[in-house]
C-alpha cells in the first residue's frame, strides 16, 4: 500500500506542476496581446501614451520579479526510478549492438574459422601428394624486392609504345642506304647477294618515255607503219593504155570505155624511160616515225642535272613528295618537278621513281 500511496503522490505533484506551466503559458500569451495593443496605439497616438506610460507599465504583467514567483522549479517528491523500466536506452544499445555484429559478419577474414569442407579437404591432400613432391626439386626461396604499384600496373598505351618504338628501331638497323641516297629496307625474305651498281653508265633519265598524264592506259597502242613514198609514187605512176581496136575505131565502139583513160594520152617511150630512170635513181624519202613512239629533236638542250647523280637531300625530298602527291593524280610527275623548283625535270623524276622501284623488287620489297 505504501509504493502505491507514494506513486499516487508522485502523479499528483506531476499533475499539479502540469497546470500551473499550462496557467503561466496561457498568461504569457494574454502579455503577449497587451503589448501588441500598446504598440498600435504608441504609432497612432504617442503623445497620448507617453503620458499614460507610466499607468500602464505599473501592472503586475509587466514586472520582472513577478517572473521568479510564477517560475517554480520541478515537483519534490517524486520517485524516478519507477519510469526506468520505459526509458529507450536500453533499445537504442540493442539495436546499435546488432549493427555491429551485422558488420563485422559482413567483414572477409583471411583465415577459416569453420571446419574445411570435403573439397577443401580434397584439394589440400592433393596439393601435399602431387604439387609438393615436384615443388622441392626446385629453389623457391627467392624473394624478389616489393615492385611498386605504379610500375606493375603500366598502362597498354605505354606497352604499345615502346613494342612500336622497338620495331622502329629494328626496321632502321635493317635498312640499306646507297651512295646516291636510295633508302631500301631489306625483307625479311631470304635473298641472294647484293645488287651490283653500274658506275659506267650514262643517265637514262632523258631516254624514259613517261606521260603528263597518269591516266593513260598501260597497254601501248599498236604501231601503224606508213609505206614510203616513192612505193606510193610507182603505183600510182601506171596508166592504162587503151587497146588497139578502141585506138582503130576512134571511140565508135559500143562498149563502155574508160573516159579518163581516153582523155589522157599516152607518152612516148623515149619520154617516159628517162623518168621512170630518175625515179629509180633518186634516193627514198625518209619513212615518218610510228605514231606510238615520243623522239626529242636533237637541238633540243639538255637539263643541267643531266648524268648527275642524285643527292640525298633530293632523294628524302622526291620520297615525301612521292607521299603528299599519290599515285593516280594528274601531271603528278611534272608537280613533283615544279616542287623540287625544276631542279629535276619531270622525266628524270620519272626515270628516278622507275629505278627506284626496281631495287626494291631485287631486294624482294614491295
Amino acid at each position: 500500500m505504501k509504493g502505491y500511496s507514494f506513486v499516487y503522490d508522485s502523479l499528483q505533484a506531476l499533475s499539479t506542476y502540469i497546470a500551473s506551466q499550462k496557467e503561466l503559458l496561457a498568461r504569457t500569451h494574454s502579455d503577449i496581446e497587451r503589448l501588441h495593443e500598446l504598440q498600435k496605439k504608441a504609432s497612432s497616438n504617442p503623445a497620448t501614451v507617453v503620458d499614460k506610460l507610466a499607468e500602464e507599465l505599473s501592472d503586475r504583467s509587466f514586472k520582472l520579479s513577478g517572473l521568479t514567483e510564477d517560475q517554480a522549479g520541478a515537483p519534490l517528491h517524486i520517485d524516478w526510478s519507477t519510469y526506468d523500466h520505459h526509458d529507450p536506452l536500453p533499445f537504442q544499445n540493442m539495436a546499435c549492438t546488432a549493427r555491429m555484429t551485422y558488420d563485422q559478419r559482413n567483414i572477409s577474414h583471411t583465415q577459416q574459422n569453420s571446419e574445411l569442407s570435403y573439397l577443401q579437404k580434397y584439394v589440400k591432400e592433393a596439393r601435399h601428394t602431387i604439387l609438393d613432391p615436384i615443388f622441392q626439386q626446385f629453389d623457391l626461396s627467392w624473394n624478389p624486392e616489393v615492385i611498386e604499384t605504379a610500375k606493375v600496373h603500366a598502362s597498354h598505351a605505354e606497352i604499345k609504345r615502346d613494342f612500336e618504338r622497338d620495331k622502329i628501331r629494328e626496321l632502321k638497323q635493317r635498312k640499306i642506304t646507297t651512295s646516291s641516297g636510295l633508302t631500301v629496307s631489306t625483307s625479311r625474305v631470304p635473298i641472294g647477294p647484293g645488287v651490283f651498281i653500274r658506275r659506267d653508265v650514262e643517265d637514262e633519265s632523258m631516254d624514259v618515255d613517261i606521260s603528263l598524264d597518269d591516266t593513260m592506259p598501260l597497254l601501248t597502242k599498236p604501231t601503224i607503219i606508213i609505206p614510203p613514198l616513192s612505193v606510193l609514187n610507182r603505183k600510182a605512176s601506171r596508166v592504162r593504155r587503151p587497146t588497139s581496136k578502141i585506138q582503130m575505131d576512134g571511140g565508135g565502139g559500143g562498149g563502155d570505155l574508160d573516159c579518163d583513160n581516153l582523155a589522157s594520152e599516152p607518152l612516148p617511150k623515149a619520154r617516159r624511160k628517162p623518168s621512170s630512170a630518175k625515179n629509180d635513181l633518186a634516193p627514198d624519202p625518209p619513212a615518218k616515225p610510228s605514231l606510238g613512239k615520243r623522239n626529242r629533236g636533237p637541238d633540243k638542250p639538255k637539263p643541267e642535272t643531266y648524268n648527275q647523280a642524285w643527292s640525298v637531300s633530293e632523294q628524302h625530298l622526291l620520297e615525301r613528295l612521292l607521299d603528299e602527291i599519290p599515285e593516280g593524280e594528274k601531271n603528278r610527275w611534272k608537280k613533283i618537278s615544279l616542287a623540287m623548283d625544276n631542279k629535276r625535270t619531270p622525266r628524270q623524276v620519272a626515270s628516278r621513281v622507275q629505278k627506284y622501284f626496281e631495287k626494291l623488287k631485287r631486294f624482294g620489297v614491295g
